[in-house]
């Protein structure tokens, strides 16, 4: 029993990351349903995204995670930026969800752009996983990152086929709506997990608090609800945009250009 406390922690740990950012990989997904119903785009997106979030937040990390270790006295700085770049990203996104010019840049093809796009809150999930990751071994912290991916790529294939199921029936006003009161609570899910990330290393580099990760997110998670609250009627608005269809369009004949990316 005591073998398997700490293991289901780890796991939980790092299917936490990983279905934090997530929720970004399957937003995406969903506004480009038009493009995913051809099989090839839909793999093509799959592979690109599962990649970008294993990588991306391995960059992130390790650069905190050397100056963790080999600059003891710069821990308290490096847990103020980690919570100053959740901060920077988490504004800039939400930003994005109550702007309804968002609506229009969300609808684009699958490019390297979307997809480096769809992958910085990958990026920024570095420097906060460090704080989460402290007492843990190399090889541990190496397979977290592939559980994490696992995570996003799952997602990503669900997301993918309910897109292409999902996209057909846009054409009613009252599924559009449905289907932005789904994506207001995943937003919301999605803002929560990454803030906790970015409080938690503010919390064990600066204030070095022995806080629980289940109140710490509990906590987080109350307080962007309260953020969230008043702008429901604009982000349910701005949503609803999103998966408005384009007139005349035949989205299961279309096809788009891949980057040369190998993957």
């Amino acid at each position: 029993m005591n073998e398997i406390a700490p293991a289901f922690s780890y796991l939980m740990a790092s299917g936490l990351l990983g279905a934090g950012i997530a929720v970004d990989v399957a937003m995406a997904t969903l506004a480009m349903g038009r493009w995913l119903i051809d099989r090839d785009n839909a793999r093509y997106w799959v592979r690109a995204v599962t990649a970008t979030h294993i990588v991306f937040p391995m960059i992130g990390y390790y650069g905190f995670a050397w100056a963790y270790h080999d600059l003891p006295a710069v821990r308290a700085v490096l847990g103020v930026l980690a919570l100053l770049l959740v901060a920077w990203f988490l504004f800039g996104q939400f930003r994005s969800w109550i702007n309804a010019d968002h609506a229009a840049a969300a609808d684009q093809t699958i490019s390297f752009v979307a997809i480096l796009a769809v992958s910085w809150d990958a990026l920024w999930s570095g420097p906060a996983k460090s704080a989460q990751a402290i007492a843990w071994s190399t090889e541990a912290i190496l397979f977290s990152f592939v559980i994490a991916g696992a995570v996003v790529g799952a997602v990503a294939i669900a997301a993918t086929r309910f897109a292409a199921h999902l996209y057909p029936s846009l054409v009613d006003e009252a599924t559009r709506k449905r289907q932005a009161r789904r994506d207001f609570v995943a937003l919301w899910i999605e803002f929560s997990v990454i803030a906790y990330f970015g409080v938690l290393a503010f919390a064990r580099y600066v204030a070095l608090s022995p806080i629980t990760w289940p109140i710490l997110l509990a906590i987080v998670a109350a307080a962007s609800l309260l953020l969230f609250l008043p702008f429901r009627d604009r982000i349910l608005r701005v949503r609803s945009l999103i998966y408005q269809p384009h007139l005349g369009e035949d989205p299961g004949g279309r096809r788009i250009d891949q980057p040369d990316i190998p993957l």
